[in-house]
């Protein structure tokens, strides 16, 4: 290769610089999502979600070790893995761009110059940066799949047989960090292909099919036989088992027969790198305090592999969301699954999950309601037509889950907010205006912390890209083809193995990172192409000294990007955990129900070791017979629970309940008791189900009686080891609910109490009304008071140079809110002086105006005016109101489809606003009830006939938009009402 030395140097300074800025811009200790579990579980070698990253947690705990007990210092040592994997992933990058190249250009230089263009384009895009800043395993998997087709290329070059060797180990390898890693080998196989002379169109054809038949093979049977045999057969036996593929290739090439040698030594080292899985059944023999679905045997192994604890997407033939109610139930691993009608299944199913109601609003805001009719049993029942199927594959899956990321990074990205199909919230764009106009894409100007992730390319990558391609084509007749498999494979046919339903609980670009990346492999060939193109209208002699110009794109996104994917000194989700966790009371049970508060709290837990007597129970995990066997275990300073559904009565048993409406009144442990033990069953689509006699339950908590109905006519598994565990440990444990992600609350609602960032369940049920209304209960005064001042984490939310995530601003946001709530019930009760404690608080702690505060403000405003503080009062209302003025004004100037988008969010907007004007109103703020007031008439009068005209559009589909159609109109008539008060003029429609 020439300049080799060069180009070996280059990739070595890439490598080295890009991972020196990852490493500034990472997470200081963990993000949201899966980073607190992979830190975890890394750090102390524990079992994580299903299917496991084992090579992941061993490099993770070699990092960690050099903390030295310092335990604060294990998470940016974790992260670090990200940082350096993804820094050396641009070296090879690079390497493999001018490999490349060098195929079809011998302008050696511009190659070189073009590949270190490309290579900075993708350090700096929006995806890969961000999986290089926190603890996730996408980087690592992103580096071993890069370093597999690099390898390939090398054996392309020499033909060495040691460089096959290393595709197999890291294939190996892979399977233990993300089994996204395969979907390089069809690429490979190509590469293979066409390092033969002689190709052809059928030969081409042949390989793809050998290169998908070698994904099933390897996905569906070698990784779960293999796998499953670490258990099954032991260590020893496995070792044997890779002697044997020695002694083959011994034999293979002592008797001169080459493929009985490759083979041989190939699958020893394809099985050799698969033998990180050992790691998981080795650790989950102990009693560890993480220790998911327990993979200790060959079959729950494999059952880990699978997932087979989660619902699983039908790829080739399956049902609609529609196919409910079923033809009967069968039990499998997950529990009772239902059986459908074939009359509610398709070939190629898109539209597939029937679990949430909030799955069946989202296939019909993108396809519409169910066009088709089938009669099941002399019934009938709607169902989605093909056609709807096949434009919910292309509107929603193509477009708005791949393309939309793949133009992030290319194009531009409008903010950060999780996008849900609207016009606004994390779209694409090219920040060209009216291009954005004809796109129907808001451009408005958004928040200062939306801003930084406002991220405007003017599609230039995009269209360096689309021109490499082409350009790519004309110049090379084979690898083009490689490319393009690679790009599909990691694209479109994830797409569709994926199959996921709208709308997803998080955005999915990281997913697609190798896609990106050759996307960035054609930008920097259309930087090469254009390059020569200018060179020769200008008579350059050598593109090279053209391609440097090119450098200003690199420059663009780093510029553009920086502020969004710093998150240096960004600890929210670490204050979060420790915060939740301390206002706990001691050797207390706190239920949790999503990732975002329950894997940072398992951070703090066991990594840095606090509060470890609080038992954190995840609800969602309480289908698991395995979870709720560790609920027996000591864990830490935490003692063992205690429950009346002993072991027997629910191990490999899928528990399902119902419950009758009954004039009796049960105490909850014999309800219990009498539920699951006895032998008399109810009938549920053939099958045995246990029962609850009545809704009406009791419980005895110290002198006091809790007294409850329940609003639940079935419950499952984890909703019945929830009562379990309040009904057995009431007396002993103080239990409490997150705030954050728990929004059933088992009809116990009126003794739950507010302390900070989780309620408790308290023995009397509460009578007063809060000003602001909660999720559920009454706030705990002195004990939230006594939380906020002593027990609350606040590090760095008072610095205004911290970019924040929707999830971040979420979280910080709730700090503010449950500090004004908290104000007023210390206004309710008499308590002002501690009132303005926490309103000074919240205003000396927090950037208010870094985001949409503009309630917040408001009501801060109103609390200082009551306490006399009126300086601070008039700043905050002046903020507040020029927010909401701005934001009515906009709405009521957007067309009918972005209107409609924002109609729920206006709408709540609307009702704090009629809510502050009263509430000044009540305790006769004048200075502050006339700027809401006036602020408020200024606007209303366009958003009735907004509103108005939404309601006759949605009352043609009266059926589906009844509840909002009455919500709109109840909203409207307290309007006219307050109007009506104030002597105000409103317009009137029929």
């Amino acid at each position: 290769m020439h300049h080799k030395k060069a180009i070996n140097v280059i990739g070595w300074i890439l490598s080295v610089s890009i991972t020196a800025l990852y490493t500034y811009t990472m997470y200081p200790v963990l993000s949201f999502w899966d980073s607190g579990e992979y830190i975890t579980t890394s750090a102390t070698l524990q079992v994580g979600h299903p299917p496991g990253a084992p090579l992941y947690q061993l490099i993770g705990a070699f990092f960690s070790i050099v903390c030295f007990n310092h335990s604060e210092f294990i998470a940016p040592c974790i992260s670090f893995l990200s940082a350096l994997s993804a820094g050396v992933g641009i070296m090879f990058f690079f390497w493999i761009s001018v490999r490349i190249m060098n195929r079809f250009s011998s302008m050696y230089i511009g190659n070189i110059v073009a590949s270190c263009i490309g290579s900075l384009c993708l350090a700096f895009m929006d995806s890969y940066w961000f999986s290089a800043t926190e603890a996730e395993v996408y980087s690592l998997a992103f580096l071993l799949s890069i370093i597999s087709f690099w390898a390939i290329l090398r054996w392309d070059e020499s033909g060495n047989f040691k460089w096959i060797l290393l595709v197999c180990f890291l294939t190996g390898l892979s399977v233990g960090v993300h089994q996204l890693c395969l979907l390089v080998l069809p690429a490979i196989v190509l590469v293979i292909y066409f390092h033969r002379r002689k190709t052809s169109f059928g030969g081409i054809i042949l390989y793809i099919f050998i290169a998908c038949l070698l994904l099933v093979i390897l996905q569906w049977i070698i990784i779960p036989f293999t796998l499953s045999s670490l258990v099954s057969y032991g260590i020893l036996k496995y070792l044997a088992f890779l002697l044997l593929f020695c002694i083959l290739s011994v034999a293979g090439l002592k008797k001169n027969i080459q493929w009985l040698h490759c083979t041989g030594i190939a699958l020893f080292f394809l099985f050799l790198g698969m033998s990180t899985y050992i790691i998981l059944p080795l650790r989950a023999n102990n009693n560890l305090p993480l220790n998911q679905y327990k993979p200790n045997t060959a079959e729950s192994l494999n059952s880990y592999i699978h997932r087979d604890n989660y619902l699983k997407a039908p790829l080739i033939y399956g049902q609609y969301f529609t196919a409910l109610p079923p033809e009967g139930f069968i039990k499998t691993k997950r529990g009772l699954e239902p059986v459908f009608a074939s009359e509610q299944k398709t070939f190629f199913p898109r539209m597939w999950n029937y679990e949430n109601l909030a799955y069946e609003n989202g296939y019909i805001e993108w396809v519409g309601l169910p066009e088709s009719h089938v009669v099941i049993d002399g019934e009938t029942r709607q169902k989605p037509s093909f056609r709807q199927n096949l434009r919910f594959f292309f509107s929603y899956q193509v477009n708005y889950m791949y393309l939309r990321y793949l133009l992030w990074n290319f194009s531009g990205r409008t903010n950060d907010v999780q996008g849900y199909g609207d016009y606004k919230n994390s779209q694409w764009m090219t920040g060209i205006g009216f291009i954005d106009s004809f796109l129907g894409i808001g451009t408005e100007k958004v928040e200062q912390q939306q801003s930084k992730a406002h991220n405007v390319y003017f599609a230039i990558p995009l269209l360096l890209a689309l021109f490499g391609i082409f350009y790519h084509i004309n110049k090379d007749s084979r690898f083009p083809i490689i490319l393009g498999m690679l790009f599909f494979f990691t694209s479109l046919a994830l797409v569709i193995y994926l199959n996921q339903e709208a709308y997803q609980a998080r955005e999915r670009d990281y997913t697609y990172l190798l896609s990106f990346a050759v996307m960035a492999l054609w930008l920097a060939i259309g930087v090469l192409g254009i390059s020569q193109i200018i060179a020769n209208i200008i008579r350059v002699r050598k593109p090279r000294y053209v391609t440097p110009l090119f450098l200003f794109v690199p420059i663009m996104l780093f510029a553009e990007n920086i502020d969004d994917h710093n998150h240096h000194n960004q600890k929210t989700a670490y204050n979060f955990a420790v915060s939740m966790l301390n206002a706990c009371e001691e050797n207390a049970v706190l239920f949790t129900n999503g990732d975002n508060d329950t894997y940072p709290l398992w951070y703090a837990q066991n990594v840095e070791k606090i509060r470890t007597d609080v038992r954190v129970i995840n609800i969602g995990l309480l289908n698991s017979d395995k979870y709720i066997d560790q609920l027996f275990q000591k864990q830490y300073l935490s003692s063992p629970l205690k429950t009346n559904i002993a072991f027997g009565e629910y191990e490999d048993k899928y528990i399902y309940t119902r419950i009758y409406p009954d004039f009796g009144e049960l105490e909850l442990n014999d309800a219990i008791r009498q539920a699951v033990v006895s032998e008399e069953k109810d009938e549920f689509f053939g099958q045995s189900i246990n029962y609850f006699k009545t809704n009406k339950f009791y419980l005895v908590k110290g002198e006091d009686t809790i007294r409850w109905s329940s609003n639940q006519y079935e419950i499952g598994k984890a909703d019945l080891m929830v009562l379990d565990i309040i009904a057995s440990n009431i007396n002993d444990r103080p239990i409490y609910f997150s705030s954050y992600s728990v929004d059933g609350f088992y009809g116990l609602d009126s003794y739950l109490y507010l302390e900070g960032f989780a309620y408790r369940l308290g023995s009397k049920a509460f009578s007063n009304v809060e000003i602001l209304p909660l999720k559920a209960g009454s706030i705990d005064a002195e004990k939230m008071y006594y939380n906020f001042i002593h027990k609350l984490k606040w590090d760095n939310f008072d610095r205004d140079d911290l970019y924040y995530n929707e999830i971040e601003r979420g979280i910080v946001q709730l700090y503010i809110d449950n500090g004004i709530k908290l104000a007023y019930k210390l206004l309710q009760t008499n308590r002002a002086d501690k009132a303005l404690v926490i309103c000074n608080m919240l205003t000396d702690r927090i950037v208010l105006n870094q985001w949409d505060n503009s309630v917040a403000m408001a009501d801060l405003a109103v609390i200082y005016s009551f306490l006399d503080h009126q300086d601070k009062a008039d700043f905050y209302i002046r903020q507040a109101v020029d927010k909401m003025v701005g934001q009515l004004v906009r709405y009521n100037g957007n067309g009918q489809k972005q209107q409609a988008q924002e109609r729920l969010e206006i709408q709540s907007r609307m009702y704090d606003w009629l809510r502050l004007i009263l509430q000044s109103q009540d305790w006769g703020l004048e200075q502050i009830r006339i700027a809401l007031a006036d602020s408020f008439f200024y606007v209303v009068g366009d958003y009735l006939q907004v509103t108005h005209n939404q309601i006759e559009r949605m009352r043609k589909n009266y059926e589906y938009y009844e509840d909002e159609i009455l919500k709109a109109e109840f909203q409207m008539r307290e309007i006219y009402s307050l109007a009506a008060t104030y002597e105000e003029t409103l317009p009137v429609f029929e």
